[in-house]
């Protein structure tokens, strides 16, 4: 865990800031559809250049996600280590993050939100 976590922060650093990444999101080519990750790596990488707005820019939800996955790794591990066992998620909050990513899916792809929260849910200048 903790050597995937190294080669992802270094493989991370090594994309340029401007680097827009290649469009492989199958959803977004085939509907132009936004997905709830779409900008995640973008995001996470201006999150370890230190620049939270930019981060929160490209993708709130991917960050918010991250955040629950490093406290969910981190309430297993000790878990583990008293010898106990425990699911990685509970299934409430399994259910809440999907319902969170359905919500903002939504929220993304609404049209008539665009105006509004273009420049907040999607990649920056998308809503511009």
């Amino acid at each position: 865990m903790a050597l995937s976590a190294l080669l992802t922060s270094t493989s991370a650093q090594h994309l340029p800031a401007w680097w827009p990444g290649s469009n492989t999101c199958l959803l977004h080519v085939v509907t132009g559809l936004w997905c709830p990750l779409c900008g995640g790596t973008r995001a996470t990488r201006a999150l370890l250049d230190g620049s939270l707005t930019e981060a929160l820019g490209w993708n709130p939800f991917a960050l918010m996600l991250e955040c629950v996955l490093v406290a969910a790794l981190l309430r297993y591990a000790a878990a583990r280590a008293q010898g106990r066992t425990r699911m990685l998620l509970t299934g409430r909050e399994g259910i809440a993050l999907g319902v969170t990513a359905v919500v903002f899916f939504a929220a993304r792809n609404t049209p008539w939100l665009q105006p509004w929260l273009a420049r907040l849910l999607g990649p920056p200048g998308y809503g511009a």
